[in-house]
């Protein structure tokens, strides 16, 4: 008995459809011009305000110096080209530049709200006559303190409270440091720092809560801070609150002497 079988036949290999460089170009061509169509669509339709308006503009944060509707109208203004034409790097700009606030984050909120977060500088002390220190040693001038502001008068009172400090220009950050350094050195005596002044030379003085002066001068900085505190319970405390002002200047000593009214 004998068996038959059929070989199978041999596939052979399809080849690839060539097109000339001609015709590969053209196609190319066709296709590059439907992305840009399509991208000069949707750019157009995504610019369109009407379609994507911003409905809302939401303000985050506490704001005890600012104006909420203030802040949220200067970002109304910048909506009318719609939710994805907007240009947050801008608003952020415009924000900041706001006398009161520190930090601006700003983003969209799908699909029709601008969401703003901002953070207010927190005021430390009192610079010259018209400009604050943030606690993060950022000078700033509210607008509450501008020479021609009706509101003058009112916030300088609610500041008085505030440590006055004084120095010439870009000398902030110096002069609030050793401000900083001076509380730590009284804090023990339950005694506060009301200012610190610096003139043109850099020489400082500062006068305490119970109306005691020190002259500092400008060189021994701490060596003087250090000596004054060492004589602090002796000479200051039994005056009972009296204007006393010392003189740390002398190279092993100082002058005391009673300021009268």
């Amino acid at each position: 008995m004998s068996a038959s079988y059929t070989l199978p036949r041999r596939q052979l290999p399809i080849a690839p459809a060539r097109f000339s460089p001609r015709t590969g170009f053209v196609i190319g061509s066709v296709g590059l011009l439907f992305i840009a169509a399509c991208l000069m669509w949707l750019f157009q339709i995504t610019g369109d305000a009407r379609r994507f308006p911003v409905n809302e503009v939401e303000v985050l944060g506490t704001l005890d110096y600012t104006d909420r509707d203030e802040l949220r109208g200067l970002v109304v203004n910048q909506t009318l080209s719609g939710f994805y034409r907007l240009d947050i790097d801008q608003i952020r700009r415009d924000v900041k530049q706001l006398p009161w606030i520190a930090e601006a984050h700003i983003r969209r909120v799908w699909p029709d709200r601008i969401s703003i977060e901002v953070i207010e500088h927190e005021p430390a002390a009192r610079w010259n006559n018209d400009s604050l220190i943030s606690k993060k040693f950022e000078l700033f001038t509210p607008p509450q303190l501008e020479v021609d502001s009706v509101q003058r008068a009112e916030w300088l009172n609610f500041f008085a409270t505030f440590p006055q400090l004084t120095g010439g220009p870009g000398r902030h950050e110096a002069v609030l440091s050793a401000f900083r350094t001076l509380e730590v050195y009284l804090k023990p005596h339950n005694v506060s720092v009301m200012a610190l002044l610096e003139d043109d030379r850099q020489s400082q003085s500062f006068v305490l809560s119970n109306n005691a002066r020190v002259n500092l001068g400008v060189t021994d900085w701490e060596e003087r801070v250090q000596r004054f505190v060492q004589v602090y319970t002796r000479l200051v405390e039994p005056m009972g609150g009296r204007a006393v002002q010392f003189d740390m200047r002398y190279p092993n000593g100082f002058a005391l002497s009673e300021i009268k009214s």
